[in-house]
């Protein structure tokens, strides 16, 4: 037997979720709702209609309405995050919680970040804390759980960036590697790499791994989604090592996903930067005048009105130019070819008639 009225419940949130009542008639309806749910919130959590019941208070309610809720669901959060609909009231909760109230979650959470982020509905939870409400610190303890349990035992003195990690550990960097190969591995298999937090993971892999291990870790699966995250920070960076450290054929692969957004890669504060490593690196010229160049050429006049798009033209028409790039741009020691042919057709198409180049 139901423990709850969940009939009852209903009516009243029906009366509650009105737009055209007041605030004080709402606080009294969420009122009436947790007299009725106290004690059996966790109940109402894995039915998406009841679990909307919830949500509302979470976002109509006051402080104290959020401290019941919070309370009530604390020893379940972990198995929350998990649930199909649950997810969406624990990523309400973080919406709608005060700093304390989200360091009560936070707690709730540690331990369980590695198991969480594999997952494929509490990811989203995750990715959400992590990217959106998290302290300085609380993304160092949660990048810090995939290191491995040894450092984990010290994670109040390391960083969520490898690097300076390494600098104080250099004896745990196979070990560390070891764990974020698994974790990466997991990632792509699972279509995972959307988030902000896997492609942090996944990034400081390849920011440490070796030539051989990057190789290693590229795929047609993780082929398949670079096109999907070239517009991110982290993913233009694994995008670009995956082209420097791939194959011929790895190289040729990704330039095909690339079809169809070039104009968008072109225009994308990220992603015009892994066209350059195209450029620098693929050596295959048919293959990138046919899915790179036609494209660029097709849409010049949209792509030359962004800043980005104009780095991308500079770079065809004058390399690694000084006065165009900053020096992680302008200098380098990746493989290099200058494409005269684009530089004509990109003259050309300024010179014929009714065409202009407005900067």
């Amino acid at each position: 037997e139901w423990p709850l009225r969940p009939g009852k419940i209903k009516k009243v949130w029906e009366k509650a979720r009105k737009n055209t009542i007041s605030k004080a008639e709402k606080l009294e309806y969420i009122i009436e709702l947790k007299g009725m749910m106290k004690g059996k919130v966790e109940s109402l959590m894995f039915k998406h209609d009841l679990a909307r019941v919830v949500q509302m208070i979470l976002k109509h309610g006051t402080s104290e309405h959020n401290d019941f809720i919070i309370e009530e669901l604390k020893p379940h959060i972990v198995e929350l995050s998990k649930s199909k609909y649950g997810k969406f009231t624990v990523n309400c909760m973080l919406k709608n919680s005060t700093k304390a109230q989200r360091n009560t979650m936070f707690r709730c959470f540690t331990g369980n970040f590695k198991k969480l982020a594999v997952h494929a509905d509490a990811v989203s939870v995750v990715d959400t804390f992590y990217n959106e409400y998290a302290t300085s610190n609380q993304r160092t303890e949660i990048i810090t759980e995939f290191y491995g349990k040894d450092l984990y035992l010290y994670r109040d003195l390391l960083s969520e960036h490898l690097s300076k990690v390494l600098e104080s550990h250099p004896q745990k960097k196979d070990s560390i590697l070891a764990e974020l190969h698994k974790f990466s591995t997991v990632f792509i298999d699972k279509g995972l790499t959307g988030y902000i937090i896997t492609q942090h993971l996944i990034l400081q892999y390849v920011l440490h791994a070796s030539a051989e291990q990057i190789h290693e870790l590229i795929s047609d699966k993780l082929i398949e989604q670079l096109v999907n995250f070239v517009h991110t920070k982290e993913g233009s960076k694994i995008t670009m090592r995956s082209i420097w450290f791939g194959s011929a054929k790895h190289r040729k692969n990704i330039l095909k996903t690339f079809k169809g957004h070039v104009k968008d890669m072109c225009t994308n504060e990220n992603g015009y930067l892994v066209l350059l490593a195209v450029f620098d690196a693929v050596d295959d010229t048919v293959m990138v005048r046919k899915v790179i160049l036609s494209e660029i050429l097709e849409n010049l006049d949209t792509i030359v009105m962004s800043s980005s798009g104009r780095s991308v033209i500079n770079y065809l028409l004058q390399p690694r130019g000084k006065q165009w790039y900053q020096r992680r741009v302008a200098v380098g020691t990746f493989f290099f070819f200058k494409l005269y042919h684009i530089q004509s057709l990109i003259y050309l198409h300024f010179t014929t008639e009714n065409t202009q180049l407005r900067f």
